[in-house]
This record gives structure tokens, C-alpha cells and sequence, in this order.
């Protein structure tokens, strides 16, 4: 597991992890959104460094047409780690469409992206009730149960999760 430095940020390496996001080598830019969850989840400052670099943008991209397979679990990965205990990043994630984006991930034929956004899904229920709302009206419902239909997975637990909020 990847724990980084405080370090790593103090001397610039979100600026420089945050501009490999568009590369066009996919392993780099799936790697490059997985160091951005890990410093986003391990150092707390790290959280507001990269929201305010435009990191949720770049990885929602990632999220909705990264042509590889590779890349959109990573970027939910990080999408999740700036955006769950954190107001502002929710707020921009929902700004950006992102619940939108976490409806497309559940939809997705990849079980590793299938459980991360019902893990945040789940997450964001629980600690914002709010969004109960415009998550239904996003028909989030008829998607959590057409998860529950497939083959079981890790997504399942926290559908289940996500439909009892």
C-alpha cells in the first residue's frame, strides 16, 4: 500500500502527480490517480492542495471516458478519497456531476468499478443524508438494484448499504 510522505507534497510532487493524469500512457495515468488517492487519504492537507490544483476535474474525466479499463477504478479510488469527510470536495463533486458519474460507475461490466462507486455511494449516504433526494431523482435506485441482479461481487454489500440509507 502506498503511504506517502508529507514531503512528497511540501516539495511539489501533487503538482507534478496531477499533471500526469492526461498522459498518454494509460498505467501512468492509472498510477498517477492512485498516488493522488493515497496522498488525498493519508495526509489530510493534501486533500485541500489538490482540490484547489483541479484534481477532481481531471480525475471525473478519467472516471466517465478513460478509453482504458485501467484507469476508472483508480480515478474513483481518488475521487473518493477527496471527496468523502471533506465539504469541499463534495460540494465541487457535485458541482462537476459527479453523482451523475457514480451512477455511471455502477452500470459499469467492471466489478472493481461496480464496488468502488457503491462503496462511495454508500459512503456519501451515510454521511450526508441530503443527497438521498437528488440521488433518487438521478434514478439511483433502479441502478443499486440492477447491482444487486449481477453475479455477486464486492459491489453487493454496500448496495445493499446504499439502498437501506
Amino acid at each position: 500500500s502506498l503511504v506517502p510522505s508529507p514531503d512528497f507534497c511540501a516539495l511539489g510532487g501533487l503538482e507534478a502527480v496531477l499533471g500526469l493524469l492526461g498522459h498518454p500512457w494509460a498505467p501512468l495515468r492509472a498510477g498517477a490517480a492512485r498516488v493522488v488517492g493515497a496522498c488525498a487519504q493519508n495526509l489530510p492537507g493534501a486533500q485541500g492542495r489538490a482540490l484547489a490544483l483541479g484534481a477532481l476535474p481531471a480525475l471525473l474525466g478519467g472516471l466517465r471516458s478513460d478509453p482504458d479499463p485501467r484507469v476508472p477504478p483508480c480515478a474513483l479510488f481518488a475521487i473518493s478519497c477527496l471527496v468523502r469527510a471533506q465539504p469541499e470536495g463534495l460540494e465541487q463533486f457535485e458541482r462537476l456531476g459527479g453523482l451523475e458519474a457514480l451512477g455511471g460507475a455502477l452500470q459499469s461490466p467492471q466489478p472493481a468499478l461496480r464496488a468502488r462507486g457503491a462503496f462511495l455511494l454508500h459512503c456519501l449516504l451515510r454521511e450526508h443524508p441530503r443527497l438521498r433526494e437528488p440521488l433518487c431523482r438521478l434514478g439511483m435506485v433502479p441502478q443499486l438494484v440492477a447491482v444487486l441482479r449481477t453475479e455477486h461481487d464486492g459491489a453487493h454489500e454496500h448496495a445493499l448499504g446504499a439502498l437501506c440509507r
